[in-house]
């Protein structure tokens, strides 16, 4: 078994818990616990001298996954939760580590202690974390080694501090070292939480990297991204499922008033249902490519399909309230025009492919354009077109 041992005990300047300071709407804490569970810790121990409200909360998320949490005080504690068979990984208190890194680090070799240059720059202004193991090396605040050494942290002072100890204990057991200089070159990510403007810049650096900003041609989707990212990350924790209930009440409102005739209403309403469902795929490819084990992939499927068949839904009624076709072109050409701008959206790569995908665009130029009478040409030309980019991409150009 692999277990993780962490812990919220050091304070910043200010007087604030190291593992409590927020990057990306989520404590360094939570961070950290996500890590090691992507390394394969079924067990989570947490060093901390009581569990307040931000350790209680991890371990009930801890707890309702499946796994082990306990929050301990000392080294006794510690001896009787591991047992020399058991892996052990340790992150430093307050540490952000670079995920990526870790993971390779992880796959290199089954144990290891991370290890900097003495002219590493953490090493140089934060010597007490990361500590010197020798008269060229640091450690980096990353081990992972055999548990067998916990053992001994009962010979040991009971206020002495576990990871320093069980660190010296590795290197007596003859635990590898290996440095992770050049990796972190390349990712820059491999900071301590001293303070909010460390935390700040890193923040700002993952959420733009996380959010991903659709081509102008899909306005509506542009703007989601934009403001997402401009905006984060406030909203990340339950904006998606605020902004699919938005939209899902928009879209059934289009949805009504286009049954009771008000036709360009219906669209206009519906066309703003789907811009705010733009807004939860925005939040929630945002929230998954930062908090990797929030999976919601469901709900953005459910809000897509929803979208579809509303949007279709509306334009049948608005346009059986103005065409002068019989009832079957009336249903059949809003359904065409949907299906053909679904599969050009989403099925093929062109230029136009951001433009086609765009359902809140598509509504509001179709509730203008019905407002004028125009809604038949409209659902016309944007099916044959949608067609032909589709075709064309797929290799079957029209003859």
């Amino acid at each position: 078994m692999r277990i993780a041992l962490i812990s919220a005990v050091k304070r910043t300047k200010g007087g604030e818990l190291r593992a409590a300071l927020m990057l990306g709407g989520r404590s360094v804490l939570e961070w950290q616990a996500d890590l090691v569970r992507a390394l394969g810790c079924e067990r989570i121990i947490c060093i901390c001298d009581a569990p307040g409200d931000l350790v209680l909360a991890l371990q009930r998320e801890v707890e309702s996954a499946g796994r082990e949490f306990h929050a301990i005080r000392g080294n006794i504690q510690l001896t009787s939760l591991v047992r020399a068979d058991h892996e052990l990984v340790m992150i430093r208190d307050g540490l952000m580590i670079d995920r990526q890194t870790a993971l390779d680090f992880a796959h290199d070799g089954d144990t290891g202690i991370a290890t900097l240059s003495e002219n590493d720059i953490l090493a140089q202004t934060h010597p007490d974390d990361f500590e010197r193991i020798d008269r060229e090396r640091h450690w980096s605040g990353f081990a992972i080694m055999r548990a067998g050494q916990v053992q001994h942290l009962a010979d040991m002072p009971p206020d002495g501090d576990p990871m320093s100890l069980l660190l010296r204990l590795g290197l007596q057991a003859r635990t590898e070292c290996r440095d992770i200089g050049a990796a972190l070159e390349q990712s820059q990510n491999w900071l301590l939480a001293v303070d909010d403007q460390i935390l700040g810049a890193r923040e700002a650096n993952l959420i733009e990297a996380a959010v991903t900003v659709p081509s102008a041609l899909g306005p509506g989707r542009a703007v989601a991204a934009l403001t997402i990212r401009s905006l984060a990350p406030r909203g990340i924790e339950n904006g998606a499922e605020v902004s699919a209930g938005i939209a899902g009440v928009a879209m059934l409102a289009g949805l009504t008033l286009a049954g009771f005739g008000f036709g360009v209403a219906g669209l206009a309403l519906a066309g703003f249902g789907a811009l705010a469902g733009n807004f939860t795929e925005a939040l929630i490819s945002l929230r998954e490519n930062l908090w990797s084990q929030r999976n919601t992939g469901r709900l953005v499927s459910a809000l897509e399909i929803g979208v579809e068949v509303v949007a279709a839904a509306v334009l049948i009624l608005a346009y059986v309230q103005t065409a002068q076709a019989g009832l079957e072109v009336q249903i059949a050409l809003p359904i065409l025009t949907v299906g053909l701008l679904h599969l050009a959206g989403k099925h093929v790569k062109t230029p136009l492919s951001a433009f086609w995908h765009d359902r809140a665009l598509h509504l509001a130029l179709f509730a203008i354009l019905a407002a004028t009478g125009h809604l038949g040409i409209a659902l016309a030309v944007f099916s044959l077109a949608a067609l032909a980019d589709f075709t064309t991409a797929r290799g079957a150009p029209i003859s």
